[in-house]
């Protein structure tokens, strides 16, 4: 009886730090990158049409929502694990809107 108390504080003294740090917040983060997508390729859209306004204030808003998932996720500081896929999302969509209109765009 003893012994199985002492193992049990041991495994609580070593879970407890474990279980009291705060979890990621994975939705949050995953939702950011996604807008940092999106406004990454308005941003080359706003060039493309020669718009500076439409440009600074989406870098604006790219600039505030990149510094609001550096303090909420700071693993995704460094790179951004969707840019990839959306650039090939666009490239797809352009490349079948140019097959279904006959190379109407």
């Amino acid at each position: 009886m003893r012994a199985s108390a002492v193992i049990f504080v041991l495994v609580l003294g070593f879970a407890l730090p474990v279980f009291g740090q705060p979890q990621a917040h994975r939705g949050q983060c995953l939702k950011l990158t996604n807008q940092i997508a999106r406004y990454e390729r308005d941003v080359q859209w706003a060039r493309e049409r020669d718009n500076q306004l439409w440009e600074q204030s989406t870098l604006d808003h790219l600039s505030r929502l990149e510094t609001r998932r550096e303090k909420l996720c700071p693993e995704y500081a460094k790179s951004n694990p969707f840019e990839a896929v959306g650039a090939l999302v666009a490239q797809a969509a352009k490349l079948a809107a140019s097959y279904f209109l006959m190379g109407g765009l």
